[in-house]
């Protein structure tokens, strides 16, 4: 689950409020941040998920990037970060 540190960073830096979102049974967790600007998802990675990240063989970001490739409408990655 997400650091109560990192909670207080993200509120603090970027002025945002952090909402867990509905979970799906998965490992992944997910968040709404809501910036002064804008709205971001923040998905949190737990379990085989995150051993995939950091080793490099997570499986979304590819298929997001193909997709996106081709005009078909997916999320933005906005930033990856495989130390949290």
């Amino acid at each position: 689950m997400l650091s109560n540190d990192l909670i207080h960073t993200l509120s603090t830096e970027l002025s945002a409020k952090i909402e867990p979102l509905a979970t799906d049974g998965s490992t992944r967790r997910f968040f709404r941040l809501t910036t002064p600007d804008t709205t971001y998802v923040l998905m949190y990675l737990e379990g085989s998920d995150a051993d995939a990240l950091h080793k490099g063989t997570y499986d979304w970001i590819p298929i997001q990037q193909q997709l996106a490739a081709h005009s078909i409408p997916v999320p933005n990655i906005h930033s990856i970060h495989k130390e949290l």
